[in-house]
């Protein structure tokens, strides 16, 4: 056939074929699914990435301009099913997302959807299949020139990879503190590296949640382990402190464990959460408190200390300190030992008011040193204690027991001497003052010890002039005395009265008789005298 033939029967083939059928579209998206970051590890929550990629296919078209008419995916949704597709086994996931409407996806572009799924705990390394379900709606075929559309909507089932890797995995086993409010201590954590894979140069940092509850003034710190086999359990302590005042309520911890995987690359677990409750601060009570305290002398401050806390304390001493210049305990600690909580413990001081001092209610301080349960010394909170100061007391009380004489008789005087002081006297001499018409012989006595409240008898040797006066008079007398610590005191001034009686009747010739006859005679001799003379 000659080629003029030919083309004239092309023409005529040409204006044959209807118009309509040369401009219509046909085709169809292709949607494909790869989840570009799938390697996970077994127990842990992940956003999981899935892409989808439309690549179109054209049947038919005459005009490229109208072929996104036919190869666009319209009104896409994806949803990941954890029944694994025919012939695969179920992957080992927990889905958290529900189906997610992704949109357009026009030809040759891809569009990301993000799922939440978390790895079964149990979980063995290896390579799993994902079914994703695609759901779309497109145009098959499209005529411009009539406007004709046949839309249809496409249902498919497409696999993504899941790579379980092996990995380090931790996991608390559990948690405890044994700290105070207000104090210090241990809090410690063990965890397990529950995953398949030694984690090597591996720390655990623990992080406070809470200002209250620090370490080393620092809401961090950190402990160095090294290499971590698999199914190791690794105990980790930390020196926390809780702040004076804080609640006594369990405070939000969290560990992370920092670690080199089997690659060499740097790698942290997810935040383990933890918690721990202090104890309530330790604070000590004082009762039971006694007093002799007394102006001028020595007494006693006693009483019980009470550990009102939730533990024992150790190596406890009690502080008894003053700026009260009137106020001198002789021994400023006491010791208590161990307190058990709940328990108590008996304290005294020895204690010395001046003489400057006044009576009256008193306050006085005391503090409780104590070891914690670390070793560490602490000192509880100020604790008052009221006690009564009484007034000044002398320290014996004479009482005359023989005190009456006639004038111008002698004898034994004696007196009755009592100890009022609250501790026993010894050495205890007593010398007498006395003052005419009575005169002493023998004007001192000794007492070798008076017990507090013991009384005992002195006796001196007096007399008193035959021309006294009937009447009371003073006889005066003061100690001197040594107290239980080797002291050396005078007393104060003691007057005791004693009483003159007139001298007694013996039956023979009044005084003033006799005294009569004797001028009378004189008078006669000095008469006779005169009248020889004469």
């Amino acid at each position: 056939m000659k080629k003029t033939q030919l083309l004239t029967i092309l023409i005529v083939g040409l204006v044959l074929v209807p118009t309509s059928a040369l401009a219509v579209v046909e085709g169809e998206p292709n949607l494909s699914a790869t989840a570009p970051n799938n390697r996970v590890v077994a127990g842990e929550e992940v956003e999981f990435t899935v892409n989808l990629q439309n690549e179109g296919d054209i049947s038919q078209s005459s005009n490229p301009s109208l072929n996104s008419q036919v190869t666009t995916a319209k009104a896409v949704t994806a949803e990941l099913r954890e029944e694994g597709s025919f012939g695969n086994q179920d992957p080992p996931i927990t889905i958290k997302t529900n189906k997610q409407a992704i949109g357009s996806i026009p030809d040759g572009q891809s569009v990301p959807a993000t799922f939440s799924i978390h790895v079964d705990e149990d979980a063995d390394p290896g390579n799993y299949k994902i079914p994703v379900r695609i759901t779309y709606a497109y145009t098959e075929s499209y005529d411009p020139q009539s406007g004709d559309y046949d839309q249809e909507t496409e249902r498919r089932t497409v696999n993504v990879n899941l790579n379980v890797v092996d990995s380090a995995r931790f996991e608390i086993e559990e948690a405890s503190g044994d700290l105070a409010v207000g104090d210090s201590g241990p809090v410690s954590v063990s965890i397990t590296n529950t995953g398949s894979e030694t984690a090597s140069d591996a720390n655990v940092a623990v992080t406070s949640e809470n200002a209250d509850l620090t370490f080393s003034e620092s809401n961090t710190a950190s402990n160095y382990v090294g290499s971590w086999e698999p199914g190791e359990t690794r105990t980790l302590t930390y020196d926390a402190t809780v702040a004076p005042g804080a609640s006594p309520r369990n405070y939000a911890l969290s560990a992370t464990v920092n670690y080199e995987d089997g690659d060499g690359a740097a790698q942290s677990s997810k935040a383990l959460s933890f918690g721990v409750t202090p104890r309530d601060e330790q604070s000590f009570a004082v009762e039971n408190t006694e007093s002799t305290l007394r102006v001028g002398q020595e007494g006693v401050l006693s009483g019980e200390i009470v550990n009102e806390g939730e533990t024992a304390v150790r190596n406890a001493v009690l502080r008894f300190e003053t700026e009260n210049p009137n106020v001198n305990p002789i021994e400023t600690e006491y010791a208590l030992g161990t307190v058990e909580a709940g328990e108590r413990a008996n304290f005294s001081f020895d204690t010395e008011i001046s003489e400057s001092a006044t009576a009256g209610p008193r306050q006085f301080t005391l503090t409780v040193e104590y070891r914690n349960t670390d070793g560490e010394s602490r000192t509880s909170d100020p604790l008052d204690v009221q006690a009564a100061v009484d007034g000044k007391q002398k320290e014996f009380s004479v009482e005359g027991v023989n005190t009456t004489f006639a004038a111008g008789d002698d004898g034994e005087m004696t007196m009755t001497v009592t100890n009022n002081r609250a501790e026993t006297l010894s050495d205890i001499s007593a010398k007498l003052f006395v003052d005419a018409p009575i005169s002493a012989s023998d004007d001192e006595a000794f007492i070798e010890q008076l017990e507090p409240g013991e009384s005992e008898t002195i006796v001196f040797g007096t007399s008193v002039g035959g021309d006294a006066i009937a009447k009371t008079y003073p006889v005066k007398l003061d100690f001197r005395y040594d107290t239980p610590d080797g002291d050396t005191f005078i007393s104060e001034t003691y007057q005791v009265p004693v009483t003159v009686t007139e001298a007694e009747d013996d039956g023979g010739i009044p005084l003033p008789i006799v005294v009569g006859v004797v001028v009378f005679g004189l008078l006669g001799v000095v008469g006779y005298l005169y009248s020889r003379n004469s």
